[in-house]
């Protein structure tokens, strides 16, 4: 649902997170509602405010982060960013970086090793090269088949990494990364 027709319906919106996915959205009605709009985190317990929209990079820090997908919705990114001094990954809505680790529930945090134009035939050169096995590709925001690259860029042997793919503007990029616990 649009976010005008929820606020349309109550004071508070909360969106809820369980098991990384944004399961359900509640509206509190009546007096005693205060105004908000957020999420929470089951696991946790923790809550986020939404907040302005985040200041993008213009590349990876050390790490790239995944946001919990209520966070997302919750317009919670830029609560984020400032909470952990971390900006938004280009326009890949979701995707947030910074040079230092992060522990949040919020988060799920992967370390870059390489960051590279989009170019399945030079992200696979460099994954032979450095020994790099693409285990996983992750895509938000552009219209790829994670299949599909994965399958293109090939298998090689080496240590099990990650590939996330965003945009920045009109340029598409790659970033090797491995999860960093």
């Amino acid at each position: 649902l649009e976010d005008p027709f929820l606020d349309s319906l109550g004071a508070s919106v909360e969106f809820v997170s369980f098991g990384r996915e944004c399961r359900e959205s509640l509206v509190w009605l009546g007096r005693e509602a205060e105004k908000w709009r957020g999420a929470v985190h089951i696991e946790s317990g923790e809550r986020i405010s939404s907040g302005d929209a985040p200041v993008q990079a213009p590349s990876p820090g050390n790490f790239i982060f995944e946001a919990d997908p209520a966070a997302i919705r919750a317009h919670g990114l830029g609560t984020l960013c400032e909470v952990h001094e971390l900006q938004a990954l280009g326009t890949s809505n979701g995707y947030l970086t910074g040079q230092a680790r992060v522990d949040s529930p919020w988060l799920r945090g992967y370390e870059v090793l390489e960051d590279l134009a989009y170019d399945e035939r030079k992200i696979g050169e460099a994954c032979k090269s450095a020994r790099y096995q693409i285990a996983a590709v992750k895509v938000r925001g552009l219209r790829a088949d994670p299949v599909q690259v994965k399958r293109a860029i090939g298998q090689h042997e080496g240590a099990s990494c990650i590939l996330i793919v965003y945009s920045i503007g009109f340029k598409i990029r790659a970033a090797i990364v491995r999860s960093s616990g």
